[in-house]
């Protein structure tokens, strides 16, 4: 959708606290090959969104990033501050954002429903058969 309506595509890698990784994607073939190796990254310590979500929401304060929508995919095991919470809550009526959250697997009420709107549940192969 980003490259359909010519918007750029930042990447936030995470896990636990400092452990987070950034890539902006670049449809190049050279950039895809970054991609895959962006993707492929694993950190096994937790999810902590804080951070992250937080330097992507201190981006949409730049001009080039205005436009931006989010979309965290997690696992949904992680819970939020109301800090958080709260600043989501601006930058949504702000900046008209958008924080999609796909969740992998069905984990009940988690943090991301605190923050995301819609969420999109993937809970098996067979949800997006045939697609």
């Amino acid at each position: 959708t980003a490259h359909r309506e010519n918007r750029r595509c930042y990447l936030f890698a995470f896990s636990g606290p400092e452990q987070v990784e950034e890539l902006e994607l670049d449809l190049s073939f050279e950039g895809l090959g970054r991609l895959l190796s962006f993707l492929a990254m694993s950190f096994h310590g937790g999810t902590d969104v804080d951070g992250p979500v937080a330097t992507a929401l201190d981006m949409l304060e730049k001009e080039e990033w205005s436009r931006a929508d989010l979309l965290l995919v997690t696992d949904g095991e992680f819970d939020v501050t109301e800090e958080l919470v709260a600043r989501v809550a601006n930058a949504v009526e702000a900046h008209k954002a958008h924080i999609h959250g796909l969740r992998i697997g069905s984990r009940g009420e988690t943090g991301m429903n605190k923050i995301c709107d819609p969420i999109h549940e993937f809970t098996s192969w067979e949800s997006v058969a045939g697609r």
